[in-house]
């Protein structure tokens, strides 16, 4: 590090075990790690590395055999007296259209399918 300004680094940047220098260097370094262009292109890559996220973990959790817990809830259900229709999340696709449902459903089970 040649600079004018090395005096005022040595003397103001010191710390109990580093130099003025080896401090400069070192948040240069945390620097590019947090907050620079490279950073920031680095994050987005590993966010974005398989594939939109908000998709695989759609997939992920069609994936999952949820018959266990159905069964868990009917049997809450019966044991409360609820009737089959009066259970939550039994009725229609809360206002949402049938066929554009399905067709994300079928992309998130064949997703999980070809991943296997």
């Amino acid at each position: 590090m040649n600079s004018s300004a090395l005096p005022d680094i040595e003397l103001y940047l010191q710390a109990k075990t580093l130099t003025g220098p080896e401090r400069v260097r070192l948040f240069k370094l945390a620097y590019d790690a947090s907050i620079s262009s490279f950073s920031g292109r680095q994050a987005l890559y590993e966010y974005f590395f398989f594939g939109d996220p908000v998709r695989m973990a759609g997939a992920l959790v069609n994936c999952y055999d949820r018959e266990p817990v159905r069964a868990r809830g009917a049997q809450s259900s019966a044991a409360r007296g609820l009737s089959p229709s009066a259970r939550p999340g039994t009725g229609p696709a809360r206002g949402r259209h049938p066929a554009r449902r399905r067709r994300r459903l079928w992309s998130a089970c064949h997703m999980c399918s070809a991943s296997q």
